[in-house]
């Protein structure tokens, strides 16, 4: 074939050339039988056999012998070369050489040449050699047979033989321009799918999350590198492998299964067993289609095990944080229980001695030497300081944590009382 290299193996692949040697092997069929028949009348009747058999003989063992050697070779691209155009050719001849020319049959022959060999090899320039070489090959058994014979041609048959070859030609030439049409379409339509497919793997493969189909069977047809990372098992080993073997059981994986097959798409979380065994909570995607008539699910697997980690994590620092609150609560409560049980103790007996100064100091209870009295104020000045600490210490109190009314007046009570005890003081 012009153009292909005849060691090129993607040519044994092509489906012209699968229709070639499935024609190939019918006539070799169809010469055993043919030779088997003039075998047997060669047997009954030997007087027919000549010199012009003897050609059709050689004819016959070269053509078997050809086409034995390219099937055993396997080098099916030489049954479109024109080796193998010139042996159909001369084995046209050869029968054609057998009667007169216009009486025999084997002279359409010719037009199914042209046929032939327009299918093996579909281009325009093929087309007019085959068909000006039928023609050249037509008149030259023609004028042979003449030669031989000496008696006047009968050219209206002739003319109607090299009209129905030409005509052959133009059909097929025709033909011929549709097909390679078709041909070239179906190339761009094949070479559009295919970068279609690669685009569609190179969308594919570089996205993150793990992408698994798989059939009604629930063998896996088609991967991602991203699954096979996820999973830890090489893409080779993962196709044909059933889908749920990666998946962990927990009672519920059949009816997740189930619901898919019955509505035909499925979102929920799973947990996946990689090939290490480590177990990995997903989200789980899962939608069907139709392919060549099947039904496929394409899984969509997108690994939450980090923010379950970290939902986990929250959790329990959630709750850990609660239990330090109410830990905390207990604890100020008991420190504004402390605080006002210790104002109200201390207070009591403050405030009375506080009194009793105020009494010595008026000298209601007898006179007091100048020594005396500044002893004596300077007990009632500790003791105020006293009561302005309490104050101070329950005043933060109550700016930290909410004191109970109880506590809030207890401090103003025990002031109004050292108050009224002491009276105003003297300086």
């Amino acid at each position: 074939m012009p153009g292909i290299p005849y060691n090129n193996p993607l040519i044994r692949l092509a489906p012209r050339i699968q229709m070639v040697v499935r024609i190939e092997r019918f006539l070799l069929a169809l010469r055993y039988l043919l030779a088997g028949i003039l075998g047997a009348v060669l047997v009954q009747d030997p007087d027919r056999a000549n010199n012009m058999l003897l050609l059709l003989g050689i004819a016959f063992v070269v053509q078997q012998v050809f086409v034995h050697g390219i099937l055993y070779l396997k080098r099916y691209d030489f049954f479109v070369h024109p080796i193998n155009f010139c042996i159909h050719l001369l084995s046209i001849v050869a029968l054609d050489l057998q009667p007169e020319l216009y009486s025999t049959p084997f002279a359409s022959l010719f037009p199914l040449l042209i046929i032939g060999s327009c299918i093996y090899t579909p281009t325009v320039h093929n087309t007019l050699v085959v068909t000006f070489v039928s023609v050249v090959a037509y008149c030259f058994l023609f004028f042979f047979q003449w030669s031989l014979s000496r008696e006047v041609p009968l050219y209206y048959p002739a003319m109607l033989d090299i009209g129905a070859i030409g005509l052959t030609g133009w059909i097929m030439h025709t033909m011929g321009r549709l097909l390679r049409d078709m041909e070239h379409d179906a190339q761009e339509r094949a070479q559009s799918l295919a970068s279609s497919e690669a685009t569609l793997r190179t969308i594919l493969n570089t996205t993150a999350a793990a992408i698994i189909v798989y059939g009604e069977d629930e063998c896996i047809t088609e991967l991602n590198d991203s699954a096979c990372l996820f999973l830890g098992v090489q893409r080779d080993e993962l196709i044909g492998q059933r889908f749920r073997a990666f998946f962990f059981d927990d009672g519920t994986l059949p009816s997740k299964l189930a619901s898919l097959r019955a509505k035909g798409t499925y979102t929920g979380e799973a947990i996946v067993i990689s090939r290490e065994g480590e177990e990995h909570t997903v989200n789980l995607i899962a939608q069907s289609f139709l392919r060549h008539g099947s039904r496929f699910f394409v899984c969509i697997l997108q690994d939450i095990s980090a923010q379950k980690r970290l939902q986990e994590n929250t959790r329990l620092s959630t709750a850990r944080l609660e239990q330090l609150n109410r830990e905390l609560k207990q604890v100020n409560e008991l420190r504004t229980e402390f605080f006002i049980t210790v104002s109200q103790r201390v207070r009591s007996p403050l405030s009375s001695i506080l009194g009793f100064l105020g009494l010595l100091l008026r000298e209601e209870l007898g006179d007091l030497t100048e020594e005396q009295r500044k002893g004596l104020q300077s007990c009632r000045r500790s003791i105020q300081r006293i009561f302005e600490l309490i104050d101070d210490a329950l005043r933060i109190d109550r700016f930290e944590v909410r004191q109970t009314p109880r506590a809030e007046t207890a401090p103003e009570t025990g002031n109004e009382v050292a108050e009224e005890a002491a009276g105003p003081p003297r300086v």
